[in-house]
């Protein structure tokens, strides 16, 4: 009885052991993932500060890609769309953003109004 006493207690460690290991990686999974967002998040705002709309694009496609209903990811690319002058795409990424975020909904409608109005006169719509 001692020894399979023994066997029981070293099987429920090691069970314990692999469990603290699968949980520090998803741990480290996780924050790497939300580090990642951050960062392209923070790099599509600055491409957009800069009007290098297409690569605003990029970054916030490479941040939707790890939050795939981020309403401010959308929201940015939107806003590098409009920019770019494509009505069509900015105006789905706002839509978009919205349905996932209802809290944006004032701003989203500001820049359909605005994205629709510059639409009329041929202009690119500025978001800032």
């Amino acid at each position: 009885m001692n020894k399979s006493r023994r066997a029981l207690n070293r099987a429920v460690i090691a069970l314990a052991v692999i469990f603290m290991i699968l949980t520090a990686s998803v741990i480290v999974v996780l924050s790497t993932d939300a580090a990642q967002y951050r960062h392209n998040m923070n790099l599509g705002r600055r491409y957009l500060t800069n009007n290098e709309y297409a690569s605003a694009v990029r970054a916030f496609d490479a941040a939707i890609k790890i939050r795939t209903e981020s309403g401010e990811a959308y929201m940015g690319r939107g806003d590098a769309y409009a920019g770019m002058g494509e009505t069509e795409s900015a105006g789905n990424d706002y839509e978009t953003a919205r349905t996932f975020d209802p809290s944006l909904d004032k701003k989203v409608e500001r820049r359909l109004d605005d994205l629709y109005r510059a639409k009329d006169y041929g202009i690119s719509a500025n978001p800032k």
